[in-house]
């Protein structure tokens, strides 16, 4: 582990400013780490599941029961991160001074006024889930509603840990300033969910949503439109905490990147789990998911390069 020796000014109560010697490990490394906690964190608990899954009697694609509030990871995934989030905003208050990052930041002129509230970026990632509950027919919905669940919930856990964990200060950080908000820059709420939801929504639009409007193989104008006007909004609110100066550029980095790779991993976890759903009600399904692999082609006496799943 590599370590510098930075030098913060401390404010004292007579009015001088007087130089303590903070440790600090480099940005790259402490990023590094960060995001190598977070798969540790996911990991174990998604193997347990999965294994669970197989264990298990899966009914048909697109019906429920009551196990659809237990099963399918709904424990370590939903109601695990969303008690631990609320515990952790309740009862857990963030560091006095900042881990890893410099005492001295903050001062920026405040603008949370012009701010875009976060329920209102909670609210929007749920409708969007809602959609898919609602508005979509196609089988797999009741997989994906869950999976986006739990994308946002996990999510929203990790990032809530690590805004007590590191406590650090905002950009229009201000010393007199009470409660818990200025000290919990990192990593951005706003962002991480802006990013879980129009992933997590994209993904099943791309591969399941639009299937009943347009023929196979090919893509609209307006299906395309509605990919850009996603893209537009996962990457607006992370701008708008950084132009605000609500968030530093790291912190909406850190926060979609935890976004993103939540969203990935449940999307790809949720529709596995659905296509081995298919199969066990005896059915077969296209593989839409693909990787490359070289099967034989008997007709032109040579091989073809596919993609499976």
């Amino acid at each position: 582990m590599v370590c510098i020796l930075q030098y913060s000014g401390v404010l004292t109560p007579d009015g001088n400013v007087t130089a303590l010697p903070v440790p600090l490990m480099r940005r790259s490394y402490f990023l590094l780490l960060f995001f190598v906690f977070i798969g540790s964190v996911l990991y174990p608990p998604l193997v347990y599941a999965d294994a669970e899954l197989h264990q298990a009697e899966i009914t048909k694609p697109g019906e429920l029961n009551w196990s659809y509030l237990y099963d399918g990871g709904a424990i370590p995934f939903v109601w695990a991160p969303l008690l631990m989030d609320r515990a952790i905003s309740l009862w857990v208050d963030p560091r006095d001074s900042p881990l890893l990052f410099d005492t001295k930041e903050g001062g920026a002129p405040s603008r949370k006024h012009e701010e875009v509230p976060g329920w209102h970026v909670s609210l929007g990632a749920a409708m969007l889930n809602a959609y898919i509950a609602v508005a979509d027919n196609h089988e797999s919905r009741w997989f994906h509603v869950k999976g986006m669940a739990q994308s946002l919930l996990t999510s929203t856990f990790l990032t809530g840990l690590g805004k007590v964990t590191f406590g650090r200060h905002r950009p229009d950080y201000d010393p007199e300033a009470s409660g818990r908000g200025p000290r919990q820059s990192f990593p951005s709420g706003h962002s991480t969910t802006a990013v879980a939801g129009t992933v997590y929504f994209g993904l099943y639009m791309y591969f399941h949503g639009f299937d009943r409007w347009r023929e196979p193989g090919t893509r609209t104008w307006w299906e395309i439109a509605t990919y850009a006007g996603l893209g537009a909004l996962a990457v607006y609110v992370p701008y708008s905490r950084v132009l605000h100066n609500r968030h530093h550029p790291s912190d909406v980095l850190a926060g979609s990147l935890i976004g993103l790779s939540t969203s990935a991993i449940f999307y790809y976890w949720q529709e596995r789990r659905y296509r081995d759903a298919v199969l066990r009600s005896g059915r077969s399904y296209e593989r839409l998911v693909k990787r490359p692999v070289i099967l034989p082609d008997i007709e032109n006496r040579g091989v073809s390069l596919g993609f499976l799943f």
